[in-house]
Formats: C-alpha cells, structure tokens, sequence
C-alpha cells in the first residue's frame, strides 16, 4: 500500500504545473460562465451569424436573431368592390375570411370571382 501511495506523490510533484493549470483554467471557466450568465453581456446575429458581444451595454440585454426572408415578396392585390389595397394576396384572403388558394386560383384566371369578390394583380411587393 505504500508503494502505492508513493507512486501517487511522485506522479503528484512531476505533475504539479499541470494540475495548478488546469485548476486556475476551470476556475476562470466558471467565473467567465458567471459573468457571462448575469445579464451584462448582449449577444445579438445577423443574418450573416456574425456575433456581436456588447459587455455592459445599456440596451436591453436579448439574444436576437434575424433572418432575411427567402422566396417572392407576393403581389399586392386590391378588391374591386371595395377598393381596398392588399400586400398580398393571403393577406387579402384572412382579411376577408377567403380561402387563400380559391383567391390565388382567381387571380390566375381559374375561378370568375372569391365569394362574390373580384380581385386584380397590382404589381410586385416591395421586399421588407
């Protein structure tokens, strides 16, 4: 058992520097993860995910992320009876209880009218 015991003292002083290492490295591991997890710290992405860390910032502190939209922006509809203007084509259709395909299907030549209402394309949207 002593033989043992030696070997793990001897192991211990050819060792020393590492174990001291490793122990400051976990110690400051954990006092970054605090300071990181109390608030004073802004992480915010773009749409590139890029990170951007604002320490201490005095705007609000929130994880954001935004994302660029994809596909077509939609056209911008109006109703023929009431000559209201739509952004889109589905937006017209929640507005006013329709169904969204019956309104694309009307506006591509396939059905005559939506539920009494007539719509025409005015042109493409402008992306957000």
């Amino acid at each position: 058992m002593s033989e043992r015991f030696d070997r793990i003292k001897k192991h211990l002083k050819e060792n020393k520097k590492v174990y001291i290492v490793g122990g400051v490295g976990i110690i400051v591991g954990a006092v970054g993860a605090l300071v990181l997890t109390r608030g004073d710290v802004k992480l915010t992405m773009d749409s590139w995910k890029a990170i951007e860390i604002k320490w201490r910032s005095p705007t609000t502190n929130i994880m954001q992320t935004v994302l660029e939209r994809r596909g077509h922006p939609g056209n911008d509809v109006r109703c023929l009876e009431t000559g209201t203007k739509y952004a889109s084509a589905n937006h017209a259709a929640q507005t006013l209880g329709l169904s969204a395909s019956n309104l694309s299907r009307h506006l591509s030549g396939h059905l005559p009218h939506v539920k009494g209402y007539h719509f025409e394309i005015l042109g493409e949207a402008i992306p957000a």
